[in-house]
């Protein structure tokens, strides 16, 4: 049963890491740990590391600041979007995919 059970998760997690990645979270993933905990990890692919100063004195113009600002709040908005798909497609995908999930469907699919 224990073995089901784990089974049952790493399917739901699979279904999971399938709607992060759909949603455009392209660096997702699942990881089993040694005692067998499955985890299922969004992660965004937006990242913008820019140093602007260096022990307290600005090394940029403020163009340049203002610049970088705009391109943070691009990502920020790009990733708001792909939270709010990430949400629509879980929840259409538990609803959809989770009906037949029964555990006798489980023991016969996962055998």
């Amino acid at each position: 049963f224990w073995t089901h059970t784990r089974l049952i998760q790493l399917f739901l997690n699979a279904l999971q890491h399938s709607v992060a990645i759909n949603s455009g979270f392209r660096n997702s993933g699942i990881t089993v740990g040694k005692k067998g905990k499955i985890i299922m990890a969004v992660r965004s692919t937006h990242c913008l590391e820019v140093p602007l100063s260096h022990k307290g004195q600005v090394l940029v113009q403020e163009e340049y600041i203002d610049y970088v600002v705009q391109v943070a709040n691009r990502k920020i908005e790009e990733n708001r979007k792909r939270i709010e798909r990430l949400v629509e497609l879980h929840a259409s995908s538990t609803t959809d995919n989770l009906e037949w999930l029964r555990f006798e469907d489980c023991l016969y699919k996962w055998k």
